[in-house]
C-alpha cells in the first residue's frame, strides 16, 4: 500500500498527493505557521475510491462564522472551483469529511497577525463500489423478502375469503344476510391486507435506512 506523508515549510508549502493515504500539516507544524501563508493541497487516490479527512490537532486563529481571519478550506474536487465542503478555523477540531469521489482540494491561507499551532490532518481512501455493492445487495434482499412476504399473504387472506364465503353461502338461507355477511367479510380481507402491507412497508424502510447508515459509517 502506497503511504504519501508531507510536512509544509516556508519553502514548501502545498503539494499534490496520490495515493491511498497520508498527512497533511500547517507551515513549521507543531510550531507556529508563518504569517502570510497560502498553501494548496491536492489529493488524489483510486478511481472508485472515496477520501476520508480526519484532524488529530487543529488550532487556528479565529474568524467568526466566516473565518475572515486564518482558515482551511475544503473543496470536494482539486480545482480552485471545486465545491466548498467546509471552511474551518478556531481551536475545535472538525468532524471527519468525506469527499464525494477520489479528489480533495484544502487550501491554507493566514493572513498578517495573529498565528497559531495549526493543523494535522490523515487522510486515506476507501472504496465507493464495495458500500454502493452492499447496499443494494442488502437492499435486493429485502425487497425479495417483502414481495415473497405479502404474496404468501395474499393468498392465504384469498383462501380465507373463499373458505368464507363458501361456508356463509351454504348455511345462511337468506340473500340479504349472505350479501350483508359477504361484504363485511370483503372490508375485512381489504383492512387486514392493508395494514399489513403498511406494515411491511415501514419495516422495509427502517431496515434499509440502517442499512444505509451503518454501511456508510464504516
Amino acid at each position: 500500500m502506497f503511504n504519501s506523508t508531507h510536512l509544509s515549510s516556508l519553502l514548501d508549502c502545498g503539494q499534490t498527493l496520490r495515493g491511498t493515504s497520508g498527512t497533511i500539516t500547517s507551515p513549521n507544524y507543531p510550531s507556529y505557521y508563518p504569517n502570510s501563508a497560502s498553501c494548496v493541497w491536492t489529493i488524489t487516490s483510486n478511481p472508485g475510491t472515496q477520501i476520508k479527512l480526519s484532524f488529530s490537532t487543529f488550532y487556528l486563529e479565529s474568524g467568526g462564522s466566516t473565518c475572515s481571519n486564518d482558515y482551511l478550506m475544503v473543496r470536494d474536487g482539486t480545482s480552485p472551483f471545486s465545491r466548498i465542503i467546509r471552511k474551518l478555523c478556531g481551536s475545535t477540531k472538525p468532524d471527519i469529511i468525506v469527499a464525494s469521489g477520489n479528489t480533495l482540494r484544502l487550501e491554507f491561507r493566514s493572513d498578517s497577525s495573529v498565528t497559531y499551532r495549526g493543523f494535522r490532518a490523515v487522510w486515506s481512501a476507501r472504496p465507493v463500489l464495495v458500500v454502493v455493492v452492499v447496499v443494494v445487495v442488502v437492499a435486493a434482499a429485502v425487497v425479495v423478502v417483502v414481495v415473497v412476504v405479502v404474496v404468501v399473504v395474499v393468498v392465504v387472506v384469498v383462501a380465507v375469503v373463499v373458505v368464507v364465503v363458501v361456508v356463509v353461502v351454504a348455511v345462511v338461507e337468506v340473500v340479504l344476510v349472505e350479501v350483508v355477511v359477504v361484504i363485511e367479510v370483503v372490508v375485512i380481507v381489504v383492512v387486514v391486507v392493508v395494514v399489513v402491507v403498511v406494515v411491511v412497508v415501514v419495516v422495509v424502510v427502517v431496515v434499509v435506512v440502517v442499512v444505509v447508515v451503518v454501511v456508510t459509517a464504516v
